[in-house]
């Protein structure tokens, strides 16, 4: 589901497969169009969240009634069902330390710590190379993560 793509990034490295192949060139261009909304080639703080409320299912989108806060149980639901439960975990992980506290919920403001890192320049717009260093920052991050529980 493109949804996950929201984390391009993330979504991707959940499963050992799409680790792999989810960085792609190709792969990282279609995870951008996710957010592109508006296709302008670039990346709008306000376009991720729009993409970070579609995860939120506790309401419906089209009534924006959400109760704010994306769950580990609201992101595994938008995963397929081939995807490892410790590889959801860890990314999920990532995104509820990116918000004001980690407290095993991601609300909102993890969108705006996201939308930072990705706008390297600070121009309030995050082109098409700007993601594709954060997709490798993050890329980096979950092998670590991975890497830890192994213990290799």
């Amino acid at each position: 589901m493109k949804i996950l793509f929201f984390f391009g990034f993330f979504s991707t490295a959940l499963s050992q497969h799409l680790f792999q192949m989810g960085f792609t060139s190709n792969a990282t261009i279609e995870n951008f169009k996710v957010f592109d909304m508006n296709l302008d080639d670039v990346i709008h703080l306000s376009e991720v969240f729009t993409v970070a409320r579609k995860m939120d299912t506790n309401g419906t989108f089209s009534t924006l009634s959400y109760d704010g806060v994306v769950s580990l149980q609201e992101l595994t639901a938008m995963n397929s069902d081939d995807l490892p439960p410790l590889q959801d975990e860890i990314f999920f992980n990532y995104m509820d330390s990116l918000d004001s506290t980690v407290d095993g919920v991601a609300d909102s403001s993890f969108i705006c710590t996201y939308f930072s890192l990705m706008d390297v320049d600070n121009n309030r717009k995050a082109t098409l190379g700007e993601y594709k260093i954060q997709q490798q920052q993050i890329q980096d991050h979950l092998k670590k993560e991975l890497k830890d529980i192994a213990g290799c």
